[in-house]
């Protein structure tokens, strides 16, 4: 519901039971009532039969970088394109931002974290090329100093001066066939482009660097595909990007009793690796064409079964990431297990029984937070109850704590959590304290 002009806001007619409260606006930190910090698990709300529950939510505005852009004579640069990307396992555009008249910029709704921030690629009058800088003055992400942003904070004085060089321009032609597109795979995303007549296609602006160059088999009529990595120079380059059948993937999901599973069992997806975003789902069983590239595989399987292996059965070794040609027949198979383990318990605060409490679970090794499919959290039923169903055997990390933030396990200290030994099949129980790590 939207509050009122003062912010006001009630709920009326609510049936007994447990509730969370939340609150949200545009530039604002999304807030849970009781949470202790931004991104961590509100607490819950009982309400009794005709009771009544009132509470006080204070929004806090998301973070702000500010700076300007400026040549070598400390005069702003205007028209620069200006990105923040959030440190972490993987590198994404969090904000973008353009200089004004003055070479001034603002980056602005960034949640609490610890970001990069670098000018794009720029051509000034000329012909002088501008290569992306971060802050300060460094040419690798690895090399740039990390600003630290708070709610409610506005960091400023983050001024970028780019360093001259030359930018090259990455050209080609499609050999072989015909597309409607060609993408550009970057350390910070991908890039796309028009093929014009000719099957010419152009990407401009780039810095020294290596590439990939793809073409989706969709791009191309659903029946061919190009890969192609390219090492790029400080001049520019022109490549045959040469067309190919489109390779396919058949992924077998077979049980620990040798059993096929067929569709429908168990989700599989294949995303292309850096890309992020939605997978695209393959059939078990069933070939399917899909585009040429470096790929990474995810398995979904319902709760009476856990993924023992995920192999590459045709080139050895394990295939959670694998890269296939335009033309390859590749085969994947999934082995999975059919008694998987069980950890319950009951959590309780002061004594009592923690309604609505959350619990998180993790793998203690990097193999089984694969399989595992990373962290897991549920929340405690009525009686403070909790449990995680379809577990691999192995070693794991339990905690219940309202100060383990959304999507970021790290901020899990170590040696809070109970260690638990799960065997093939086991169904153990431990009991959880509220804990606060902080």
């Amino acid at each position: 519901m939207l509050t009122g002009s003062r912010g006001e806001f009630q709920f009326a007619n609510l049936p007994a039971g447990t509730y969370f409260l939340r609150a949200e606006r545009t530039g604002f930190a999304r807030l849970d009532y009781g949470q202790k910090g931004y991104g961590e698990p509100g607490t819950p709300i009982v309400l009794e039969e005709s009771g009544s529950f009132s509470a006080v939510l204070r929004l806090k505005r998301l973070g702000v970088i500010t700076g300007a852009v400026v040549d070598e004579n400390q005069v702003g640069l205007p028209g620069v394109a200006v990105l923040a990307y959030r440190v972490g396992r993987t590198w994404k555009t969090v904000a973008t931002a353009q200089t004004d008249d003055r070479g001034v910029y603002r980056l602005s709704g960034l949640a609490p974290g610890r970001y990069v921030v670098r000018t794009a690629a720029f051509h000034l009058e000329g012909g002088v090329g501008l290569l992306p800088t971060y802050y300060e003055s460094a040419v690798s992400a690895t090399r740039a100093r990390v600003i630290p942003v708070g709610l409610d904070q506005e960091v400023s004085g983050v001024d970028l001066q780019p360093r001259p060089g030359r930018l090259a321009r990455l050209g080609g032609r499609l050999v072989g066939g015909s597309a409607q597109e060609v993408i550009l795979a970057t350390e910070t995303g991908p890039r796309r482009t028009r093929v014009r007549e000719g099957g010419r296609f152009d990407f401009g602006q780039l810095e020294p660097g290596r590439y990939a160059l793809i073409v989706e088999p969709e791009a191309a009529g659903g029946r061919a595909g190009a890969f192609a990595e390219v090492q790029l120079g400080a001049t520019d380059l022109e490549v045959a990007l040469r067309l190919g059948p489109a390779p396919t993937l058949r992924v077998d999901c077979i049980t620990d009793r040798g059993a096929r599973l067929g569709d429908g069992t168990i989700s599989v997806f294949v995303r292309r690796a850096g890309f992020g975003g939605a997978g695209k789902r393959v059939r078990c069983g069933v070939r399917t064409e899909i585009g040429p590239g470096d790929w990474e595989i995810a398995v979904a399987p319902p709760l009476r079964y856990y993924i023992a292996a995920i192999l590459d059965t045709e080139r050895g070794g394990q295939a959670r990431r694998f890269r296939i040609e335009p033309g390859e027949a590749l085969s994947v198979t999934v082995l999975v297990g059919t008694r998987p383990s069980t950890l319950k318990g009951t959590v309780t605060l002061d004594g009592a029984a923690a309604v609505g409490a959350p619990v998180f679970l993790r793998a203690a090794d990097a193999d089984l937070a694969v399989r595992l499919g990373g962290l897991r959290a549920v929340r405690t039923g009525p009686e403070g109850e909790y449990a995680f169903s379809g577990l691999p055997p192995g070693r794991y990390e339990v905690i219940s704590s309202y100060q383990v933030r959304e999507g970021e396990p790290e901020t899990w200290p170590p040696g809070r959590a109970t260690v638990v030994e799960l065997g093939e099949g086991q169904e153990v129980e431990r009991d959880l304290e509220v804990t606060e790590i902080r």
